[in-house]
């Protein structure tokens, strides 16, 4: 949802998730109800024309809803408003808040038996020992460069929640690069086994990750896909050639996000590179390249007692986790196919590399 500029201060959002889930369901009860409702005045059918309106009304609604919260950096008060910026329906005082958090909860949706998870960064504020929320988002990046904006607009310490350890940093250390940061250490012990390569280049590291291919039932989806829709090509091209394509393309394009994720998960093959100044990360999933002197955070993302089945996208295929480096500018992700104890390691060795890089 789209943010309008805020004098004296800025705009931040509610709840991103819930407003995607919203305005996707006002569209989708628009697609459906505009053609069935000119079909029920067409053929005169008074029931379903009124409620195909009722369902179209509701949908414009929901399609239409704004509301957010506008940061007045002069009175250091929040105000929420709804439907229009000018309808403030609350008003919080900021001025005794002492740190500004930032954490991160797992949300759980259940579909019938199906069950999708996804994160949701929450952006608050410390006011006497209780954080008080100001805004969620679905991206990570979005939320940490929001929550650094707001430290130094109110002069705040900033405590982030998403690195283990948690950190709390003041508004003049928040672009410290991590490798300043970091005390010098040497290499942590290494696991029995690994699945990377990694060997060591002129004043850095390499780390080379193979393919991710999981044994289960995951890998069963291609040839299934391939049977259903060979059974349903040979049933329908019984009535017709078109009807046989018709019937054949309509399962592909339904379930082509499982197995497209699928098969971009399996070919997931990184290597990542430390030094010379800078960070890249070849990757089909979130690589990129961040300069060290900008890079600020080097997490372990580990994916909770829900379990991965319950991620989205590519995500459901990986392991238990995987690392994330940012700085202000750019994310990378890499090491969904490696074990707990192998992603530690990486994170670890990485960190050991960065604390002796000039």
């Amino acid at each position: 949802m789209a943010l309008l500029p805020v004098p004296n201060g800025f705009a931040l959002p509610v709840d991103e998730a819930f407003f995607q889930w919203l305005h996707s369901l006002g569209y989708a009860g628009l697609i459906c109800g505009l053609p069935l409702g000119y079909a029920a005045w067409h053929f005169q059918m008074t029931l379903w024309l009124a409620v195909c309106l009722i369902i179209v009304v509701l949908s414009l609604l929901a399609v239409l809803y704004r509301a957010g919260r506008n940061l007045d950096i002069v009175s250091r008060e929040i105000q929420t408003w709804s439907w229009w910026p000018g309808h403030v329906t609350r008003t919080q005082d900021l001025s005794r808040a002492s740190t500004v958090k930032l954490w991160r909860e797992p949300v759980v949706m259940e579909r019938g038996r199906h069950q999708d998870c996804y994160d949701l960064y929450h952006l608050g504020v410390t006011v006497d020992v209780q954080a008080i929320p100001l805004a969620s988002y679905l991206d990570s990046l979005e939320a940490r460069v929001t929550a650094e904006r707001l430290c130094r607009t109110l002069d705040l310490s900033f405590q982030n929640h998403l690195v283990d350890p948690p950190e709390t940093r003041k508004p003049d250390q928040l672009d410290l690069p991590l490798k300043d940061r970091l005390e010098p250490f040497p290499e942590p012990t290494r696991p029995s086994s690994l699945q990377a390569e990694y060997r060591p280049e002129s004043g850095g590291l390499v780390v080379r990750i193979p393919p991710l291919m999981k044994p289960g039932s995951d890998n069963l989806i291609v040839p299934i896909f391939v049977t259903c829709l060979g059974g349903t090509f040979f049933w329908y091209v019984q009535e017709g050639f078109l009807s046989g394509l018709i019937g054949a393309l309509f399962p592909a394009l339904v379930s082509s996000p499982i197995w497209w994720n699928w098969l971009k998960a399996s070919r997931l093959q990184e290597t990542i590179r430390l030094g010379k100044g800078l960070l890249e990360v070849e990757s089909p999933y979130r690589g990129g390249r961040i300069p060290l002197s900008r890079l600020e955070d080097l997490e372990l993302h580990a994916f909770q007692s829900h379990g991965k089945k319950f991620r989205r996208g590519m995500e459901r295929y990986f392991t238990c986790g995987y690392l994330s480096a940012r700085s202000d500018q750019a994310e990378v992700r890499f090491g969904g196919g490696l074990q707990r104890e192998e992603l530690e390691y990486l994170r670890d060795l990485l960190r050991s590399e960065l604390s002796r890089q000039p």
